[in-house]
């Protein structure tokens, strides 16, 4: 019977910890608040309810040219809802090559390492979309907005949670300076090649008001953890045949 408990203990330990290393292994976590948006580029009053990410990370490399901006995440059962208000003194869309452009990039993933990546212009409807995605953008006296609506069927949401980035191109003169992602995300500029520099978007907090931060678990950490569970069950019923 302890043997029976012990391995059931550990199987329901194991499974929480993979669940919790599935959707993202990035270290930073942001909250959708409850609501639904009409994809026009206007600001609906809904994204009050959601606290402001900033968009102000870049790499290492970049050449700073001042472009940041702010998001608001919103969602209901079936899609997510992203509004991007996007500060650039200098509107750029010259270049033949789409990423050079000033844009919004929204990546997600179905199975965790498959990516799903599309890109909204700042001029323009000409837009890079993956198949269910809707988005408009429109020019601002301080530089352009964006709205984007995401079906949950395109992402790998489990259990409330799924992995999620965003990340504008900031272009000048034909040419890219630097990406920008949210705050805390400083790993997002591998985001077109690495699922697992995505942040994790808690749709945990879609009905309650709560701070846009916190740590979502890590994947090494996760996995030690299961390793230390299966350890622990595994001395218990040693012990047990003991007895």
């Amino acid at each position: 019977m302890k043997k029976l408990l012990s391995l059931a203990a550990a199987a329901v330990l194991l499974t929480a910890v993979t669940a919790t290393s599935a959707f993202a292994a990035a270290d930073t976590v942001f909250y959708a608040a409850k609501g639904t948006a009409t994809i026009d580029g206007v600001k609906d009053a809904a994204y009050d309810a959601a606290t402001a990410i900033n968009l102000n990370t870049t790499d290492d490399l970049a050449t700073d040219d001042g472009t940041e901006g702010v998001a608001y995440i919103i969602a209901d059962d079936t899609n997510i809802y992203v509004f991007v208000s996007v500060t650039d003194s200098a509107v750029d869309s010259t270049s033949a090559t789409t990423y050079e452009r000033d844009s919004l990039e929204v990546f997600t993933t179905m199975d965790g390492t498959t990516i799903e990546q599309s890109r909204i212009f700042a001029e323009g409807d000409a837009h890079e979309l993956k198949d269910g995605l809707e988005a408009v953008s429109v020019k601002t006296d301080a530089g352009y907005d964006v709205e984007v609506k995401v079906p949950l069927a395109n992402t790998n949401v489990s259990d409330g949670k799924l992995a999620f980035c965003l990340q504008l191109n900031a272009a000048s003169e034909g040419k890219r300076n630097m990406t920008v992602h949210a705050e805390g995300n400083s790993d997002g500029y591998t985001a077109w090649t690495n699922a697992e520099s995505y942040f994790t978007l808690s749709l945990d907090g879609s009905d309650v008001t709560v701070d846009n931060a916190g740590t979502a678990p890590e994947t090494g950490a996760s996995a030690a953890l299961a390793l230390a569970v299966v350890s622990a069950a595994g001395a218990v019923i040693v012990a047990s045949k003991k007895k």
